[in-house]
C-alpha cells in the first residue's frame, strides 16, 4: 500500500507515522498485544516486545521558502539616448522557512538599455551581455521568513536607436 500526506501549512520538525495490520475477526493472533497499547493503540512494529503488527516512519518536515522580487524604477524621465535609468531590486521570502544566504538574483536588460553597474549591501553583482547576476553574500546570513533582503541598484543607459517605451521587467529570483 502507499499513502501520500501532506504535512499542514504551519508544520515544521517530525511526524511520526503509525500504520497497523489485523486479522479479520474470526482469526487468532499469536501477538501478546495485537492491538497494541501505547500511541492509540499502535505499538512500536518490534517483535521483543509483543507486536510486529505495527510499524512507523519518521518524516522530518521543514518549512517552505516563497522568495519573490519587486523592480521599482527610481530614477526619473524623460530618458533619451545616453541617459541612465536606475532602477531598484528587492527580494523578499514570504514563506515560513528561511532562506538560505546564498540568494541569485538575474535581471535581463531589454535591448536598447546597456549596463552601468550593479550594487547592493551583501551583493556580489556582474554583468554577462545583457544579463545582470547578483549573488547575496554569505555574511549576511539567512533569510528570515517575511523579510526582505538588501535592495540592489542597477543603473542602466539607453542606448543610441532607442525609440519608444522599454519594459523594464524579466527579472527573477
Amino acid at each position: 500500500v502507499v499513502a501520500t500526506i501532506e504535512a499542514a501549512a504551519a508544520t515544521g520538525g517530525s511526524l511520526v507515522n503509525y500504520a497497523q495490520v489485523a486479522p479479520a475477526g474470526n482469526e487468532t493472533v499469536p501477538e501478546s498485544s495485537p492491538l497494541g497499547t501505547a500511541t492509540g493503540g499502535y505499538e512500536d512494529g518490534n517483535p521483543a516486545s509483543g507486536s510486529n503488527n505495527d510499524a512507523s516512519a519518521t518524516v522530518a518536515v521543514t518549512d517552505r521558502i516563497d522568495l519573490t522580487l519587486t523592480k521599482t524604477v527610481t530614477s526619473t524621465g524623460p530618458y533619451i539616448v545616453g541617459s541612465n535609468v536606475t532602477y531598484s531590486l528587492l527580494a523578499r521570502n514570504l514563506g515560513l522557512g528561511t532562506a538560505q544566504a546564498a540568494i541569485v538574483v538575474k535581471d535581463l536588460l531589454p535591448a536598447g538599455l546597456t549596463y552601468v553597474s550593479a550594487t547592493g549591501t551583501n551583493w556580489s553583482c556582474a554583468a554577462a551581455g545583457q544579463t545582470i547576476t547578483c549573488t547575496r553574500d554569505a555574511a549576511a546570513g539567512t533569510l528570515a521568513a517575511n523579510a526582505s533582503a538588501d535592495a540592489i541598484t542597477v543603473t542602466a543607459k539607453v542606448a543610441t536607436g532607442a525609440t519608444g517605451s522599454l519594459e523594464i521587467g524579466r527579472a527573477h529570483v
